[in-house]
């Protein structure tokens, strides 16, 4: 993993925050907490001979937002994590996850905004993260996954706006000492690749904008290691897309993009990756007085996933979160894909996956919390072929009380302008 890059944007984002930082910030809010998990998994090896087991997971959390002005806003957060096996204590482990964001406008008429993640970890299936990285499995493997991503927004003249962003995504895999041989490597592939976009879009009512957007993606595939006819592969994708958001009522808004796209490169096991077609995607968002509804769908080439090669992905799904702040949270998620490799010697992968939590407030500084996620994924490649659930209950200490952080403690701010 390139180190230099996670601590390059941690000073991007420290510099940019300095420039936001008016005489006086407006307020910070922390909150840290720490909670006590207990587990069971069908298949906690992620294989496709299930192997069941409890394990225990102590983690503690320390998010912090700090709104440097009006209209700005930094996010961060830092999570630790231990994870102990009562049967496969070969499996005991420590993971990281750390996140940081900035959303500033430098004038009335602009907004930048950055983002970066970084996560070292041997978990997976988080149905909840957007990212293939939830519903596609893999075998049990050490992973460092990092993220940078820069964008901004220019409003202009007669309600029109440019916007950009570049980024940056890595994604290593090995294998856990002592446990596994190397054929595990068989499944995954790692990679790393940098991205870019340009958009022009204009606000056609107070209800409705739309646009046009370009887009790049180049990626470079490591060999997979124990395959010798693996080499190194590389892609270059190009995306064309008309887009717009749509307000329909105060509680209806509708998200639609649709496009082309050029795929070219040559994949690990030394076949051409040129394809050419149609990509979109769609999205219906209902707020009601307790709760937002929204699903989605998009059909779209893929390169950052964990499986071998890229792919063109179909997703779908919906989500049901709870808006209410009270002593109840909850949410709950389903999700179906099927991936389609863009290598022609690799087997389509099929996934179904469901999952959800209630989190109940005990009292200022404690609640309980039960989380369930459900994975199927089916393939004629026995190495894509698994399943498994899991089901959790958990403790959370909240030493300053129970609040909610602007931007969330995950991946803090979206940097995708429309």
């Amino acid at each position: 993993m390139n180190q230099r890059i996670l601590v390059f944007s941690i000073l991007l984002a420290s510099s940019l925050s300095l420039w936001s930082e008016p005489a006086a910030a407006r307020r910070t809010i922390f909150n840290p907490h720490l909670y006590l998990e207990a587990s069971y998994s069908d298949n906690v090896t992620f294989t496709r001979t299930p192997q069941d087991d409890v394990f225990f997971r102590f983690a503690a959390v320390f998010p912090v937002s700090h709104e440097l002005r009006r209209d700005s806003l930094l996010t961060a957060s830092y999570t630790l994590f231990f994870d102990r096996f009562k049967e496969f204590d070969q499996f005991d482990s420590e993971s990281h996850r750390f996140s940081l964001g900035l959303l500033t406008r430098p004038s009335e008429r602009s907004a930048l905004v950055f983002s970066s993640y970084y996560e070292t970890t041997e978990d997976q299936a988080l149905l909840a993260d957007p990212e293939e990285f939830g519903l596609f499995l893999t075998p049990r493997l050490k992973r460092d996954i990092l993220d940078v991503d820069l964008g901004y927004r220019q409003d202009l003249p007669g309600r029109w706006a440019i916007g950009g962003n570049v980024g940056y995504t890595e994604i290593d895999f090995d294998t856990i000492l002592g446990v596994q041989d190397r054929r595990a490597l068989l499944a995954v592939q790692s990679r790393s690749g940098f991205r870019a976009s340009v958009s022009l879009s204009r606000e056609f009512s107070t209800r409705m904008t739309g646009g046009i957007r370009y887009g790049w993606r180049d990626f470079d595939l490591d060999p997979i290691p124990g395959d010798p006819s693996s080499m190194m592969g590389e892609e270059t994708t190009h995306f064309l897309s008309l887009f717009v958001r749509r307000t329909l009522t105060q509680l209806w808004r509708f998200d639609a993009n649709a496009g082309v796209f050029r795929r070219t490169g040559q994949g690990s096991d030394g076949s051409d990756l040129f394809r050419e077609g149609f990509f979109g995607g769609l999205a219906f968002t209902r707020t009601l007085r307790r709760i937002e509804v929204e699903l989605f769908g998009r059909y779209s080439p893929t390169s950052e996933g964990p499986l071998r090669g890229t792919s063109t992905d179909t997703i779908v799904g919906v989500s049901v979160n709870d808006i209410t702040p009270g002593r109840w949270t909850w949410q709950a998620y389903a999700r179906y894909g099927i991936r389609d490799p863009a290598e022609r010697t690799r087997d389509e992968v099929e996934s179904l996956g469901a999952g959800g939590y209630v989190e109940w407030g005990l009292q200022r500084l404690l609640s309980l919390r039960f989380s369930a996620s459900w994975v199927d994924q089916t393939s004629d490649d026995i190495l894509d072929d698994r399943s498994f659930y899991r089901v959790s209950l958990a403790l959370i200490y909240y030493p300053l009380g129970r609040r909610k952080l602007a931007g969330g403690p995950g991946r803090p701010i979206e940097t995708e302008f429309e």
